[in-house]
């Protein structure tokens, strides 16, 4: 495993204030901006699915199939059944088991996914776990990130998180901002990695 260490600029040392590292920091002050703009569209959006026409309770089970799409707020949340349309929820612990068929966009302090998801993963979250196959990109933000070693991600994923382990397979390029990252998995294309501690133990077909 190498280790891989990016310290931040401090003003008594000027190794550290080269162009490039001062590049570097205002880039990823950007790129944390960007997301908590996001994070807040994505909060107003639940809260407005809250106060809505869709199933808000403090526990909610999907046993069924559910033909379309299907928006959720609650405490703990868990699909267990076929969703043809997209699912949106927001939730204290949200699990999904069985497939949804288009995107999957969650908020929450634990989101287990291993269910197939057939197109885009939008999630924020304390901790994220993904072991399943998703068809097309993954967002993700959150404090802990686990992508396990059964995990397929056919496109790119996009993660901002305090730690991130990612054991899995991503198709497409990966970009990654956090505060450290352990790959021990594989990437198909190129590999974008900005954090405070990076281990490399996978494979990266790209630049990186």
């Amino acid at each position: 495993m190498i280790p891989v260490i990016i310290k931040s600029a401090r003003g008594d040392d000027l190794d550290h204030c080269r162009p490039e590292t001062i590049s570097f920091l205002l880039k990823y002050h950007l790129k944390l901006n960007t997301m908590k703009k996001i994070l807040g569209l994505l909060m107003l959006m639940f809260s407005t699915l809250a106060m809505g026409q869709h199933t808000a309770d403090k526990r909610i089970l999907i046993s069924e199939h559910q033909p379309d799409d299907i928006y959720l707020a609650g405490n703990t949340i868990r699909i267990n059944a076929i969703v043809e349309g997209d699912v949106v929820a927001a939730g204290r612990k949200i699990t999904v088991t069985d497939s949804v068929q288009e995107d999957l966009i969650a908020t929450g302090a634990d989101i287990t996914i291993r269910g197939a998801v057939k197109d885009d993963i939008r999630a924020a979250g304390g901790r994220l776990i993904i072991d399943s196959e998703i068809g097309d990109d993954v967002i993700l933000a959150g404090g802990d990130v686990t992508i396990t070693e059964d995990a397929v991600i056919y496109g790119s994923l996009i993660n901002f998180s305090g730690n991130i382990e990612m054991n899995g397979e991503v198709k497409g390029m990966l970009k990654s901002y956090s505060g450290e990252l352990v790959l021990n998995g594989k990437v198909g294309e190129e590999a974008y990695l900005k954090g405070g501690k990076i281990f490399i133990n996978g494979e990266i077909s790209g630049a990186s």
